[in-house]
């Protein structure tokens, strides 16, 4: 709702909104369509699917705070090549995938992946791990994205969650040739629920007006 409220899009016609996020009230994704104020729920991917998990515990596996420096993680990745990162994106494509139903299905609970991380990750350099996650990453929710377009018909997109601060991701969504539209909102913690809350109830009271 945050996002959808803030975004400049007309709401008389479809939008598709997208949330994502390491975990948050039980869930970790989400996705719906909106029209005219009124939410269709299409997808819930519960908190232990998340690929903001994998990228969190990452984060902390080379030595970062989790849920802090994610970005230096993103900020890293370039310095490698995917020569060198592709061995290690194919064991992490085993982690995590997109399901048909537009969920996001992992080989583990996801909070548990830090058991497995240095079993993967062993004589892999930092730069390497960071470029083969962020790979990752910017493939699955570019996979997730378009297939919630396809199946809807709607191109119109509207994201909020700590994942969507992944600007080097955001960047490869909206080079989407399925994305016609798209706004991120700049808030990814606990107030953006707030504002969400706010601005419905807001247009609520403003429609009885009318």
């Amino acid at each position: 709702l945050s996002a959808y409220y803030s975004s400049p899009f007309s709401k008389i016609r479809p939008i598709l909104s997208f949330s994502l996020d390491a975990m948050g009230d039980g869930l970790c994704a989400t996705v719906s369509i909106i029209k005219n104020d009124e939410i269709k729920r299409l997808a819930v991917t519960p908190f232990g699917s998340s690929i903001g998990d994998l990228y969190a515990q990452t984060t902390a596996y080379l030595g970062m705070t989790m849920g802090e420096h994610e970005y230096k993680v993103m900020g890293l990745a370039p310095y490698s090549h995917q020569r060198y990162f592709e061995p290690l994106l194919k064991r992490l494509r085993e982690l995590i995938w997109v399901k048909s139903n537009l969920t996001f299905g992992t080989k583990y609970h996801s909070h548990y992946f830090y058991k497995v991380l240095p079993q993967l990750y062993s004589y892999y350099r930092f730069d390497v791990i960071s470029g083969a996650l962020q790979a990752l990453t910017e493939e699955v929710v570019s996979e997730w994205i378009k297939l919630a377009i396809k199946k809807t018909g709607v191109s119109d997109i509207v994201c909020a969650g700590g994942v969507f601060m992944n600007v080097k991701m955001n960047q490869k969504i909206m080079e989407l040739d399925e994305v016609k539209n798209i706004f991120i909102i700049p808030s990814s913690g606990d107030e953006s629920a707030a504002m969400g809350a706010a601005y419905f109830v807001y247009a609520n009271q403003f429609s009885k007006q009318k």
